[in-house]
C-alpha cells in the first residue's frame, strides 16, 4: 500500500513538474535575458587592475558603450575639473549568431575620442557615455553590426561573424518607475573573485547576480541594491524585471564596505546603482 502511494505521489509530483519545465524553456523573456548578456561588456585598461563593465547601447543612427564615469576619469578635488586616467582600453563582448556566442573586441582609443567630443560625461552622476559608430540593421536578427567605425574604434575581430547586441532605449526604465523591493539582476566582470590557479568561471562571459532594490538616497538620488558588486563590475548594467518584462535600470558604480570602528573590513553585500536618467542629456553633449 505505501509502495502504491509512493508511485502516485511522484506521478503527481511530475506532472506538476513538467509545465513548469516546459513554461522555462519556452519563457519569452529567456531571448532578452541572452540579449542583454551579449550586450554586456568587459572594458580592460594597459598596466591598470581598475578594470570594468559596461554595455552596448544604440539609437536609430549610432552605438555608444555606457559605463561609469569614474573608470575614465579623476576629478581633481581642487578646482573640480576632470582628467583621463587612461589613453585607451579593449572592450570585449560576444558576438550572438543563433545559438552560439563568438567573443569579439575592439580598442578605443579614448584620448582621441575625448578630443573628438565623442565621450559625454555628467557632474552629478557617475555615468559617461561614448559614441563609436554608426549602426546597420542585420538582415534577419533583431540586433546591430558596427559598419563604419569612428576613427577612435580599432576593431580586432570580425563582427560579420554574428550579431551586435545594442540595448534600445525602450529598454530602459525611468527611476520614477521602479522603488524598493523590486527583483533585479547584476551583469558584469568582475575580477576579483575566483582561484587564479583553477579557473572556475570563464571571464570572456559576464557573470550575472541575482537581488532586489533594498533602498534609496534620496541626496545622491541612487539606489542601494541587496546585491553584491566587486571590483571589476563597476559601470556592468543592472536590470530590473517588471510585468514580466526585463528593463535596464542602471549601472553599477561601487559596493558598500562593512565599516567596522573605521576600518573596512569585507564587502557587505550591498551596492551602489546609478540610474540612466541623465542618458538623453549625455546624449544631447556628443557631437
Amino acid at each position: 500500500m505505501y509502495y502504491c502511494k509512493m508511485k502516485f505521489n511522484l506521478f503527481f509530483i511530475f506532472l506538476i513538474l513538467i509545465p513548469i519545465t516546459l513554461c522555462s524553456q519556452n519563457d519569452p523573456n529567456r531571448k532578452s535575458f541572452n540579449f542583454m548578456l551579449a550586450a554586456t561588456t568587459s572594458i580592460d585598461f594597459p598596466n591598470s587592475e581598475n578594470d570594468g563593465s559596461g554595455f552596448l547601447y544604440k539609437d536609430s543612427t549610432h552605438i555608444y558603450l555606457i559605463t561609469a564615469r569614474h573608470l575614465l576619469f579623476d576629478r581633481n578635488i581642487t578646482d573640480e575639473s576632470y582628467n583621463l586616467l587612461h589613453n585607451s582600453c579593449q572592450v570585449s563582448f560576444n558576438l550572438k549568431d543563433n545559438d552560439s556566442l563568438y567573443p569579439a573586441q575592439f580598442q578605443l582609443d579614448i584620448e582621441m575620442a575625448y578630443i573628438l567630443d565623442q565621450i559625454s560625461y555628467s557632474d552629478e552622476s557617475d555615468i559617461a557615455l561614448i559614441k563609436l559608430g554608426n549602426t546597420q540593421k542585420h538582415p534577419i536578427h533583431d540586433s546591430l553590426k558596427l559598419v563604419n567605425y569612428h576613427i577612435s574604434v580599432t576593431a580586432k575581430s570580425n563582427f560579420t561573424v554574428g550579431s551586435l547586441f545594442a540595448i534600445r532605449s525602450e529598454d530602459i526604465i525611468q527611476p520614477e518607475n521602479f522603488s524598493e523591493g523590486y527583483e533585479i539582476f547584476l551583469f558584469g566582470f568582475p575580477n576579483t573573485i575566483g582561484l587564479q590557479s583553477i579557473p572556475q568561471f570563464s571571464k570572456k562571459r559576464p557573470l550575472v547576480r541575482k537581488g532586489l532594490i533594498a533602498g534609496y538616497n534620496e541626496i545622491s538620488k541612487r539606489y542601494i541594491l541587496d546585491a553584491a558588486a566587486f571590483s571589476g563590475n563597476s559601470g556592468g548594467p543592472v536590470t530590473i524585471l517588471k510585468n514580466n518584462r526585463y528593463y535596464f535600470c542602471g549601472i553599477i558604480i561601487e559596493n558598500i564596505p562593512v565599516n567596522l570602528l573605521g576600518d573596512f573590513v569585507g564587502n557587505s553585500g550591498y551596492s551602489v546603482m546609478e540610474t540612466l536618467a541623465e542618458l538623453q542629456f549625455l546624449k544631447s553633449k556628443i557631437r
